[in-house]
């Protein structure tokens, strides 16, 4: 036998302990005192379905440009990449106007420089 005393169980807290009232009930909402929903804007995803439109045009259209990348930046849509002259760089912008009416579309699309070195290069 020990000489220890016995311990009672611990008291379970009951509702009167919280502060908050109870989900569900009228003075709960789940917000703060002076609360406003903020006003509805776009869906983060809704135009995804244009962009990968997008990407799909680009591999299959007449030179299928492989090298220009199509991709969200928050609310933007980034086109990035190289192609080999101004023209196939005015006609993939064109099809980006056409396929993401109404999106934000930022451009980044380099034209590769295929004219002849002007000089030798100098190797080590």
């Amino acid at each position: 036998m020990t000489d220890r005393p016995e311990r009672a169980a611990p008291e379970a807290p009951g509702p009167e302990r919280y502060a908050h009232p109870a989900p569900g009930s009228e003075p709960y909402r789940g917000r703060g005192p002076g609360y406003t929903d903020p006003p509805p804007g776009p869906e983060p995803y809704a135009d995804d379905y244009r962009i990968a439109l997008l990407r799909e045009r680009l591999a299959v259209d007449g030179q299928a440009e492989l090298g220009v990348r199509v991709e969200r930046r928050g609310g933007v849509v980034l086109l990035t990449g190289t192609v080999p002259s101004p023209t196939r760089r005015d006609e993939i912008l064109d099809l980006a106007r056409d396929t993401l009416t109404g999106c934000a579309v930022r451009t980044e699309i380099a034209v590769a420089g295929r004219d002849a070195p002007d000089h030798g290069e100098d190797l080590p």
